[in-house]
């Protein structure tokens, strides 16, 4: 059964990326040899909003070899101040381009690539996003806490201002629908 669209604002996708932008770190999660899931924080080099994120990542790291058997990723961030959460999937693949790494490329990244953008392990890794989801409060940090303390006292249930949007598939043009 093919799930329906919760939501199709615009503004609630825009918010997406740009949380993801703003963040900079999500927590990406591949599946090793053994199918087990792995999770671990990277940082985001580029957010396009037509749905494609792009990392650093070393040429022979866990990372590369897990999307290289299974490109199948999750990338997952939350801006917890602002009430909003964002999970997206798709395809991951490892890109040898010397070009787009250069564009990419910032002061922090020679942490972890000393060579620069010619260090022999550094590889850019794609994932080309088609499924997303998003949740976002309308209401501050404190207002939520209050909710959820007033119902924990009460033996009810916090109330929900939440705004979820799920199924944010990227089109054939490589723009959300």
């Amino acid at each position: 059964m093919e799930e329906e669209p919760v939501s199709n604002s615009i503004a609630l996708r825009h918010q997406a990326w740009a949380c993801l932008k703003s963040l900079g770190i999500v927590q990406l999660t591949t599946c090793d040899r053994r199918g087990r899931l792995q999770s671990r924080p990277l940082a985001i080099q580029q957010a396009e909003v037509e749905g494609v994120l792009w990392f650093f990542v070393a040429r022979t790291s866990d990372i590369a070899a897990e999307v290289e058997r299974h490109p199948r990723v999750n990338a997952c961030c939350m801006d917890v101040d602002d009430g909003f959460y964002v999970s997206v999937s798709g395809s991951a693949r490892l890109v040898h381009d010397k070009a787009m790494a250069r564009d990419l490329w910032n002061s922090t990244s020679n942490a972890w690539f000393p060579g620069g953008v010619d260090d022999p392990e550094l590889t850019l890794l794609k994932i080309a996003v088609d499924h997303a989801e998003v949740w976002s409060t309308d209401s501050n940090r404190m207002v939520r806490f209050f909710s959820v303390a007033t119902a924990a006292l009460l033996g009810s249930k916090p109330l929900s201002a939440v705004q979820h949007a799920t199924r944010m598939q990227v089109n054939q043009t490589g723009g959300f629908q």
